[in-house]
């Protein structure tokens, strides 16, 4: 048995019709908000509002497709994996978090979370990329950062926490949710190239 990355499932390789497989295109947005007339709440790709709706389009179900989030959004498209290339990229990043438990700096990156990122800006520098990221909220768009650090060839991001930017909310420092670590500077670049990032409002 095989696990399908589209819908999920187990299937048999063998028993795999054109059909076997039902799945949604696109993300499904849970907010309803009124654009012009168009409600943008439901799946993005046929309408349909139910979150339980059955998928919208049948193929055989595959073993080397992932779904891509982009950014820290809710929106995500599939993506072609190469599965050993997914396995070696494993293995660099687990020996990286190895590396970072025997290192002074990484040994201190367990204790990030929690912190406001200027602390980690003090500790660290400016890092080598930052992304602005926009998500939706029934309080109005929340803002987040995510900052990509390359110190000494050890490779890590950390995310903030989303934050509503309003004119009647004072906005907090931004804090640090999660660190991610990569196996190595081009690891982290070519996940820094998929993220979606816009310009945060003043």
């Amino acid at each position: 048995m095989a696990v399908c990355g589209y819908c999920g499932e187990d299937f048999d390789p063998d028993d795999n019709p054109r059909s076997s497989c039902r799945h949604h295109v696109a993300f499904y947005f849970p907010y309803d908000i009124d654009t012009d007339g168009e409600h943008t709440k439901g799946w993005q790709c046929c309408g349909e509002e139910d979150a339980d709706a059955p998928g919208c389009r049948t193929t055989r179900h595959r073993t080397d497709v992932r779904r891509r989030y982009r950014g820290q959004t809710i929106a995500w498209d599939w993506v072609v994996v190469d599965e050993e290339a997914e396995r070696r990229v494993a293995r660099r990043a687990a020996d990286q978090r190895a590396r970072a438990a025997g290192m002074a700096d990484g040994a201190a990156l367990d204790g990030l979370v929690g912190l406001p990122l200027a602390d980690v800006h003090a500790r660290f520098g400016p890092g080598v990329h930052t992304a602005h990221v926009e998500s939706g909220s029934a309080r109005g768009p929340r803002w987040s950062e995510s900052v990509y650090f390359d110190v000494r060839g050890l490779c890590f991001r950390v995310d903030t926490v989303p934050r509503v930017s309003s004119v009647h909310v004072t906005p907090s420092p931004p804090i640090v949710e999660r660190v991610e670590i990569y196996a190595d500077r081009e690891h982290l670049d070519e996940v820094r190239s998929s993220q979606i990032t816009s310009t945060r409002p003043d």
